[in-house]
């Protein structure tokens, strides 16, 4: 019911069905595929210390919106609908990563008590993200 509330239309790389049209105004949910398990241990392993508990991105999803006024206007139109934060947002817009990227990252928390995670994003900057990937991954099992 997310795309909803936010008037999007959805994208579900998930089951590899459809890319994305950016050339289209209005909102965009890109529901990602589940984190693979060997990337989820490595995670757990390097950020938790062993805790899979704290694992809060296995089932994500991302917002592309066309400008910043419209990231403040999903996040609303989300809060209205009862969305419920499992800890607060990391505004990667007001900090961003090293690379430069930028998103607002939330943990949200479903009905059934899981933890998963939304990113909203710019349009051109998750354009960007698809191209880069692949060099995140890269700098990722360097450091």
């Amino acid at each position: 019911g997310l795309d909803k509330a936010i008037g999007a239309t959805v994208v579900r790389a998930d089951k590899g069905k459809g890319e994305p049209d950016y050339s289209k105004p209005g909102p965009i949910i890109l529901i990602g595929p589940m984190k693979k398990k060997d990337r989820a241990g490595q995670k757990v392993k390097a950020d938790y210390n062993g805790d899979w508990s704290k694992l809060t991105d296995a089932v994500r999803a991302s917002v592309a919106v066309d400008s910043v006024d419209d990231i403040a206007d999903v996040m609303d139109k989300l809060r209205a609908s009862g969305l419920k934060l499992a800890k607060p947002p990391k505004d990667r817009f007001s900090n961003p990563t090293e690379g430069g990227y930028r998103d607002l990252m939330l943990n949200v928390e479903y009905p059934n008590g899981h933890i998963g995670e939304l990113q909203l994003h710019l349009k051109p900057i998750l354009q960007a993200k698809d191209k880069g990937h692949k060099h995140y991954e890269v700098v990722r099992s360097i450091a």
